[in-house]
């Protein structure tokens, strides 16, 4: 077999590992493989093609950490919907205490309700989940 057909079948099980993983860095190394690839097709000595595959495995690699670290940050847990599937759902709350916060009753248990920003003017009404703090259910008003 020849240089390329070896690096196309690396490339190609990477790709079949990255779908089993999901980690999205094992198709920046098949970039890489796939580069080498290219090398060879072009006939590049064996050691060309593996510094190829390196710097353009290893760049896309640090490329795409770099990308994901300036990228929005990660919400925080018990405000991330993705993790929370409390957050958005609406409540009616009745009956507000002098501390500021409210007795609730969600999903069959009982919650201590806040809310999200403390100069809102606490009345009865129909309030929806923006986070959720140990067991306080941070609400804003609708």
């Amino acid at each position: 077999m020849s240089d390329s057909t070896w690096w196309w079948l690396l490339a190609g099980v990477a790709v079949a590992v990255e779908l089993l993983s999901g980690t999205f860095f094992l198709l920046m190394l098949a970039l890489g493989l796939a580069a080498g690839a290219l090398a060879a097709h072009a006939g590049a000595v064996l050691s060309l093609q593996l510094a190829v595959a390196a710097v353009v495995g290893g760049g896309a690699v640090l490329a795409w950490a770099r990308w994901r670290r300036l990228g929005r940050p990660a919400p925080d847990a018990g405000a991330n919907p993705d993790l929370n599937l409390d957050i958005g759902v609406t409540l009616q709350i009745e009956h507000w205490n002098p501390d500021g916060s409210a007795h609730v009753r969600h999903r069959g248990a009982d919650w201590v309700a806040v809310l999200s920003d403390p100069a809102d003017i606490r009345q009865s009404g129909r309030y929806r989940i923006v986070a959720v703090r140990g067991s306080q259910l941070v609400v804003h008003s609708i």
